[in-house]
């Protein structure tokens, strides 16, 4: 079994409590994921919100390698049509349906979408 760092049970206390509707640790988390933070952390960060989402399609789609586990997606990249095609694979939906789910996600989670951008 592996152990917990220090960072990461701060991480995860802090997801619960944004989870929770702390505004404060919601702002940390955001923040944590922005521009001027690795990749990793960013991946991480995201993971630490998306594994409390009730939904499993939605932690497949916020998760790296489409299986619902981290390492989560790193919110710093654009998810593109590509992305689109290989989650609905995965996730065994059509794709107007994934994309209508990262729609609703990036309400909550810093994403950006490549349809959105070009204001499609």
């Amino acid at each position: 079994m592996r152990s917990v760092t220090s960072g990461e049970l701060a991480t995860s206390l802090t997801a619960a409590l944004a989870v929770l509707g702390d505004a404060p640790a919601r702002e940390a988390l955001l923040e944590a994921m922005g521009e001027g933070t690795s990749s990793s952390t960013r991946r991480a960060v995201l993971w630490s919100l998306a594994d409390f989402e009730k939904q499993a399609i939605d932690r497949i789609l916020l998760s790296r390698d489409q299986d619902g586990l981290a390492p989560g997606i790193d919110p710093g990249e654009e998810l593109t049509e590509r992305d689109v095609w290989a989650y609905a694979r995965a996730a065994r939906l059509p794709t107007h349906e994934v994309r209508a789910r990262y729609e609703a996600l990036a309400e909550r989670y810093p994403l950006k979408l490549s349809w959105r951008t070009r204001g499609t």
